[in-house]
């Protein structure tokens, strides 16, 4: 079986690539029988300075044919040892080279053309043959991945996925020690236990629960890596507490889905906002709120010493 026809778009980028050996292998073959030490991975680069009028530098190289810096810099260094080009200092600017063919390269000029030109034809006729132009075919996917983020847009499909693969659970009384067990280690990580963490921690049932409160928690392949309290501080005010997620399950979502439950929770019982209290160094942890909806407000008395930023979420 043809494991990379197989599996189809996803592995694309080896196809395309696999082609590519496949093409330039035959190329490679073809400079040899005609003496011509040439690698085809150079053409892109030498034929644009065959094109140009005039010496060219590395950066407009790589504007030209799509290339990284980096990657041209490579071929002009392997161009010029194997003496198809020359390089000189920019008179204009001592910082710049510029990159221009060789005498060797102009006078071999026209068996590289010679080659070019049966290359060119030969695909040519075998694209013709087929039902589908491979040429259009990639002009237009390369137009595709142009006009959006490709990267962008595999990341966020990648969150959605994350996000089904957690399942938001209530509180269970089996699951309190796992309730305590991930708060202690991000506070502990960052701060020192302050008493009224030990009194949310130690008696959930009387700080949280009896008053009106919830404790939710975030369950990936039947094992909880994250929890998050909503405390009940008044008929329109929920409070957003504890919330800490195992280190292994984080850039899964797992922050999201929990904060997402406890708003639709305050919701449904009717409150007018969530108020929530953290510290200015857990960053990841406050641009999540900021996109979940929260803003800063000016501080309000608190139980905690660590609290240096206070955050309000209108319902």
């Amino acid at each position: 079986m043809d494991i990379i026809k197989h599996l189809g778009g996803v592995a694309l980028g080896s196809r395309l690539k696999r082609l590519s050996e496949r093409l330039a292998k035959d190329a490679a073959a073809l400079y040899k029988k005609n003496g011509l030490d040439f690698e085809p991975r150079w053409f892109p680069t030498f034929y644009a300075l065959h094109q140009s009028q005039h010496p060219l530098s590395i950066t407009a190289l790589s504007e030209t044919t799509g290339f990284t810096h980096p990657a041209i810099v490579v071929f002009v260094k392997e161009l010029e040892k194997a003496e198809w080009v020359t390089t000189e200092k920019d008179t204009t600017d001592g910082r710049k080279r510029l990159v221009m063919l060789s005498e060797k390269a102009k006078k071999r000029l026209p068996d590289f053309q010679n080659v070019w030109q049966v290359v060119s034809e030969e695909i040519s006729k075998r694209i013709q043959e087929q039902e589908h132009n491979i040429l259009f075919a990639i002009e237009e996917f390369e137009r595709s991945l142009g006009e959006g983020n490709y990267l962008s847009d595999l990341e966020k499909n990648l969150k959605y996925k994350q996000a089904e693969e957690i399942t938001i659970v209530d509180f269970r009384t089996e699951l309190q020690p796992e309730f305590v067990a991930i708060n202690l280690e991000w506070i502990e990580k960052y701060f020192k236990i302050e008493p009224h963490d030990t009194e949310q921690l130690e008696q959930a049932d009387k700080y949280i629960l009896s008053g009106g409160g919830s404790i939710f928690f975030a369950e990936f392949k039947n094992e909880v890596v994250g929890t998050v309290a909503l405390v009940k501080t008044s008929d329109e005010e929920f409070e957003l507490a504890k919330m800490g997620v195992r280190p292994k399950a984080q850039g899964r979502q797992v922050g999201k889905k929990l904060v997402a439950r406890a708003i639709e929770k305050a919701k449904e019982q009717g409150a007018k906002r969530i108020f929530l209290e953290t510290n200015s160094i857990l960053s990841p942890a406050i641009e999540l709120y900021q996109k979940m909806g929260f803003r800063k407000i000016r501080p309000r008395p608190s139980l905690y010493q660590r609290a240096d930023v206070q955050m309000i979420l209108d319902l």
